[in-house]
C-alpha cells in the first residue's frame, strides 16, 4: 500500500478460478479505490467482510475474497495540466 493516499489510485478484479483480469479503472484516492472494490465485489456475490480484508490489503499482488481478487495500486497515469 501506498503512503500517498490521497493519488489515483488502479483498480482491477481477478477471477480465481481462472486467472483472468478485468474491470480494470482508475479511482481519485486509495479510499475510493477501496470503496469501490468492495462494492464491485459484492456485487459479484461476495461477503461484505471477505470484500473489506481484500480491498483493504489489496496491492500491485491481488487480495483474494473467495471467488475474486481485488488489486489496488497506486496510478502512473497522468491527468492532461
Amino acid at each position: 500500500m501506498t503512503s500517498d493516499t490521497q493519488t489515483p489510485h488502479e483498480v482491477d478484479f481477478q477471477h480465481i478460478p481462472t486467472g483472468g483480469f478485468f474491470g480494470e479503472c482508475v479511482q481519485p484516492t486509495r479510499a475510493a479505490a477501496e470503496q469501490y472494490a468492495i462494492d464491485k465485489l459484492i456485487g459479484l456475490g461476495e461477503e461484505r467482510f471477505e470484500s473489506e480484508q481484500a480491498a483493504r490489503f489489496a496491492g500491485y499482488t491481488a487480495a483474494d475474497a473467495r471467488t475474486y481478487a481485488v488489486r489496488i495500486y497506486p496510478s502512473r497515469t497522468t491527468s492532461p495540466s
